[in-house]
């Protein structure tokens, strides 16, 4: 028996860390234009589809809170330069702990003359 992994264990995917953190997400993602994104799994791959969609900065306008309700909107400068505005509105459980929804607004922008 050799001490080296079998092949069957050195190609076993491992899960996204990025989906431990969905638990709290039970809801849909709505992206107004685009998608509807639905479940743990299907957030998770949408997840690694944006992990090549680089931000070179993030600017929050507002945050805004009220009971179970919530938004932030801002701007947002992608690696290619390119600026996106957005606003996300979060719809939690009675508690805060779990999210039920998001909706996305996300529309591209011309470049912000400072």
């Amino acid at each position: 028996m050799s001490d080296n992994p079998t092949n069957t264990e050195q190609q076993t995917p491992k899960p996204n860390p990025d989906l431990k953190s969905l638990g709290r997400l039970v809801g849909a993602w709505s992206m107004v234009g685009d998608k509807v994104i639905e479940g743990k799994e299907a957030f998770g791959q949408a997840l690694e589809e944006k992990k090549t969609d680089k931000a070179t900065a993030l600017t929050l306008d507002k945050i805004v809170t009220h009971g179970k309700e919530g938004a932030v909107n801002g701007v947002t400068i992608a690696e290619n330069g390119k600026h996106y505005a957005f606003c996300d509105v979060y719809d939690t459980n009675t508690k805060g702990t779990t999210i039920k929804s998001i909706v996305s607004y996300v529309i591209e922008t011309k470049e912000s003359k400072s």
